[in-house]
């Protein structure tokens, strides 16, 4: 090889080695393969087909970094924090009551306000055994923990007196549509004021932690209401 190859191949070394370091930066990885092509560099017979070598290595190792990235990703988006695990809630609680202005149906329209009186039973119990001791530490909430308790007081006497009524009576949704306007807007008000402070307050660890803990008060307040 003469002295102008040997400069092109040392240049498309270099070249290779900056686009090496570019795509590994980001992780561990570069110290790893670096250290993986040193050795195995005096076992090629020239210096392009080592850099090529490298650059295939690097690729190959990030495609399954990035694969194994993107299951971790996916785990951590199962496990909903407390916040989330309360908005999910909300969203199911907006559902069935969609199902019960969607159907006349006596039936659906007793089976879906069953459901619906369970999750805010539910829901409420872990707001006010887990969320709400928590959030009264942050500032600014307290006004809002205390309207949330009476709130979910005045919701469950609605229940209990829809409950009274039967679905084949005209009055039946009219009270349902009742409860599910005040409902709504306290859910609105918990997801616009509530919930923004408890976020800004708690560190991710402990919102995670928050999370577990009505994930278990749910399950428990859930075999009360069910029995």
């Amino acid at each position: 090889m003469g002295a102008v190859e040997r400069s092109r191949a040392a240049k498309r070394v270099r070249c290779i080695e900056v686009i090496l370091r570019l795509l590994a930066a980001e992780t561990f990885i570069y110290v790893f393969v670096l250290r993986y092509f040193r050795s195995a560099t005096p076992k090629l017979r020239k210096q392009e087909e080592a850099a090529d070598y490298q650059v295939q290595l690097v690729i190959a190792t990030k495609k399954s970094f990035g694969s194994s990235a993107k299951q971790c990703q996916k785990r951590s988006k199962d496990e909903m924090d407390g916040i989330e695990t309360l908005e999910k809630d909300h969203a199911r609680i907006r559902s069935l009551f969609s199902n019960i202005e969607n159907t006349d149906d006596p039936q659906e329209l007793e089976d879906n306000f069953e459901k619906l009186g369970n999750i805010l039973t539910i829901h409420a119990e872990a707001e006010e055994q887990v969320l709400y001791p928590e959030a009264s530490n942050c500032e600014g909430t307290q006004e809002l923990i205390d309207k949330g308790h009476q709130e979910h007081d005045k919701g469950d006497q609605m229940v209990l007196e829809i409950k009274s009524i039967s679905p084949n009576e005209s009055k039946f949704k009219e009270k349902v549509r009742g409860l599910q306007e005040f409902m709504l807007n306290h859910l609105d008000e918990e997801e616009n004021s509530l919930f923004p402070k408890v976020r800004q307050c708690m560190s991710d660890k402990k919102l995670e932690e928050l999370g577990t803990e009505i994930k278990q008060t749910k399950a428990e307040v859930a075999h009360e209401v069910v029995d």
